[in-house]
């Protein structure tokens, strides 16, 4: 089978849940005997606007694009230019079915829709070549990095304060230029980039002095029509499936969780009775809780000193119920002496490998209801609490003192070869049925 993914990037140009998901996906479809190629949004000229593709050196044998001249991506970041991430012209379907028409695949697996041109679903459709999409994150449907209320559908004045502080586009084409591409593995060079990053935000912020009211309306309607023409899509939770659905109706739809190749071994554990430590994982952007976690944590210091928060990957001034640790490459060493994780997202979070990571290492995570790895914690009710709400976290940080179940997680159910063979089985009913006109 010839299988085109489209994704973010390779390492170490991208990193991230997603990147770690597709790279790992892609490399065991190639072991199984899969020709594998991926399509990844790169540099934005500054003259030719018309996007055009790349060939680059493959990367672990599997093949790999550039597209040229991509619409602007934006990581997890904030949008300030709703119509600059729209475009619609006739050249960009032609360049589109030239690349597709060349290396002819099978499938087209989508993993993101930032930097893609509504024309390359218009261009595989028109060629027969069935597409599916896993939704990793919700761009263009919600706010990145951002905390929204998300019990109604957000107006356009909402969506232009929520993304007040967002960067620049000058920014993001700098981010996208090839020379941020070979440096950014340098430690030197990310920590240089995250001081440009915010000082961008920053100045931004400090000229708002009123809102302008932009069309994210358009933008999300433009996403949209884009979910509307994919054959397949693969929800990787229950969360991801019920935001999306608020917007989109799929004409193929199943949940399938994601995973990946290093999941940690299970340790030898007894949980010792005396005061739990809880590790926190998800760093400062603002939908991660973090803000939220220390002030429950203030809380819960007052009523009792048998629970220490530890903030891995994070600065601060340790006190007597918080600790900060450095950033960590080995998960097992790190969690060595921690009892749980707690993961307290204020808004959608479409997985979390940090949860499944701590049930196969045989720790409990407790998880906001809004996290779509809660979906692993299905039958315990106990370790999942509402986002946002202080007091149920507390009392769910309460009753594991008493109350600490392990979860059973069944490690050949998420072999990445099963999950490659479940993905499998969908390629082939997208292939099947696009060939009897089905889809």
């Amino acid at each position: 089978m010839r299988i085109l993914h489209y994704a973010l990037g390779f390492p170490p140009y991208r990193s991230g849940g997603l990147t770690r998901y597709v790279t790992d996906v892609a490399e065991e479809q190639k072991r199984q005997g899969c020709d594998v190629a991926m399509l990844w949004p790169g540099r934005i000229s500054q003259h030719n606007k018309n996007p055009y593709i790349r060939r680059h050196q493959d990367y672990n044998q599997i093949n790999s694009y550039e597209l040229c001249n991509p619409l602007p991506v934006v990581l997890d970041q904030q949008i300030g230019d709703p119509e600059a991430f729209i475009s619609s012209a006739c050249e960009n379907i032609i360049t589109y079915t030239h690349f597709l028409e060349n290396i002819s695949p099978d499938i087209i697996h989508l993993h993101t829709l930032q930097g893609l041109h509504q024309e390359f679903i218009r261009a595989a459709g028109r060629l027969g070549i069935p597409t599916v999409f896993t939704t990793h994150d919700f761009f263009g449907l919600y706010p990145m990095n951002a905390v929204y209320p998300m019990e109604h559908n957000l107006t356009d004045y909402e969506c232009s304060i929520i993304n007040s502080n967002a960067p620049t586009m000058q920014y993001l084409k700098v981010m996208q230029s090839p020379l941020v591409r070979y440096v950014k593995s340098s430690k030197f060079l990310r920590y240089s980039l995250n001081k440009l990053k915010c000082f961008k935000v920053n100045k931004r912020k400090a000229n708002t002095q009123s809102i302008d009211v932009k069309p994210y309306h358009v933008f999300r309607q433009y996403i949209v029509n884009i979910l509307d023409q994919i054959d397949y899509i693969l929800y990787n939770s229950t969360v991801s499936k019920d935001a999306y659905e608020r917007y989109c109706h799929p004409r193929n739809s199943k949940i399938l969780h994601v995973t990946h190749s290093k999941l940690p071994q299970r340790r030898e554990f007894i949980h010792n009775s005396g005061k739990l430590n809880i590790a926190y994982l998800g760093g400062t952007r603002p939908y991660k809780g973090l803000d939220f976690l220390l002030q429950t944590f203030n809380q819960l210091s007052k009523i009792t000193d048998r629970y220490h928060l530890n903030i891995f990957g994070v600065n601060g001034d340790n006190t007597e119920s918080v600790t900060y640790h450095a950033k960590f490459n080995d998960f097992e060493v790190a969690m060595k002496n921690m009892d749980a994780i707690v993961v307290p997202s204020l808004t959608y979070e479409s997985f979390g490998f940090v949860v499944l990571e701590a049930l196969f290492y045989g720790m409990p995570a407790i998880v906001s209801d809004v996290v779509g790895a809660k979906d692993l914690l299905a039958e315990h009710h106990e370790y999942i609490f509402k986002a946002g709400d202080a007091c149920d976290l507390i009392y769910k940080l309460k009753s594991l003192m008493y109350q600490y179940n392990l979860v059973a997680i069944n490690p050949a159910e998420f072999a990445m070869d099963k999950h490659c063979q479940d993905m499998n089985h969908v390629y082939q009913i997208c292939i099947d049925r696009k060939k009897n006109n089905e889809i």
